[in-house]
Protein backbone atom coordinates (compact mmCIF):
# COMPACT_ATOMS: atom_id res chain seq x y z
CA UNK A 1 0.00 0.00 0.00
CA UNK A 2 1.39 3.39 -1.01
CA UNK A 3 1.80 6.09 1.61
CA UNK A 4 1.60 9.87 1.50
CA UNK A 5 3.22 12.35 3.83
CA UNK A 6 0.99 15.16 5.06
CA UNK A 7 2.45 18.20 6.84
CA UNK A 8 0.11 20.44 8.81
CA UNK A 9 1.00 24.12 9.26
CA UNK A 10 1.46 26.05 11.38
CA UNK A 11 3.44 23.74 13.58
CA UNK A 12 4.98 21.49 10.97
CA UNK A 13 3.27 18.34 12.25
CA UNK A 14 4.10 15.59 9.76
CA UNK A 15 2.44 12.20 9.39
CA UNK A 16 2.62 9.35 6.91
CA UNK A 17 -0.78 7.89 6.00
CA UNK A 18 -2.11 5.47 3.39
CA UNK A 19 -2.39 7.26 0.04
CA UNK A 20 -6.19 6.84 0.03
CA UNK A 21 -6.59 8.75 3.32
CA UNK A 22 -8.61 11.92 3.55
CA UNK A 23 -7.21 15.10 5.09
CA UNK A 24 -9.58 14.60 8.01
CA UNK A 25 -8.24 11.06 8.56
CA UNK A 26 -4.66 12.33 8.39
CA UNK A 27 -5.39 15.13 10.86
CA UNK A 28 -7.03 12.71 13.27
CA UNK A 29 -4.06 10.31 13.01
CA UNK A 30 -1.74 13.27 13.75
CA UNK A 31 -3.74 14.11 16.88
CA UNK A 32 -5.27 17.26 15.40
CA UNK A 33 -8.93 18.18 15.68
CA UNK A 34 -10.42 19.74 12.54
CA UNK A 35 -13.90 21.26 12.62
CA UNK A 36 -15.81 18.94 10.27
CA UNK A 37 -19.58 19.19 10.81
CA UNK A 38 -20.23 16.77 7.93
CA UNK A 39 -18.03 14.09 9.50
CA UNK A 40 -15.60 13.98 6.59
CA UNK A 41 -18.23 13.40 3.91
CA UNK A 42 -16.96 16.32 1.79
CA UNK A 43 -20.15 18.37 2.00
CA UNK A 44 -19.40 21.32 4.27
CA UNK A 45 -15.97 22.52 3.08
CA UNK A 46 -14.73 23.25 6.63
CA UNK A 47 -11.55 21.19 6.26
CA UNK A 48 -10.31 22.98 3.13
CA UNK A 49 -6.55 22.80 2.66
CA UNK A 50 -3.84 24.30 0.50
CA UNK A 51 -2.00 21.64 -1.51
CA UNK A 52 1.65 22.56 -2.08
CA UNK A 53 2.93 19.34 -3.68
CA UNK A 54 1.74 16.66 -6.08
CA UNK A 55 -1.83 15.52 -5.50
CA UNK A 56 -4.77 14.02 -7.31
CA UNK A 57 -6.99 16.33 -9.35
CA UNK A 58 -9.96 17.70 -7.38
CA UNK A 59 -13.09 15.57 -7.41
CA UNK A 60 -16.27 17.15 -8.88
CA UNK A 61 -17.72 17.71 -5.39
CA UNK A 62 -14.50 19.51 -4.38
CA UNK A 63 -14.72 21.78 -7.42
CA UNK A 64 -18.33 22.58 -6.55
CA UNK A 65 -17.46 23.45 -2.92
CA UNK A 66 -14.27 25.39 -3.55
CA UNK A 67 -14.26 26.43 -7.20
CA UNK A 68 -11.16 26.35 -9.39
CA UNK A 69 -8.01 27.68 -7.71
CA UNK A 70 -4.42 27.80 -8.94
Amino acid sequence: MAASTVVFHPGGISISVPAESTILEAATAAGLALHAPCGGQGRCGKCAVQVTAAANAPEPVERKLFGEHE
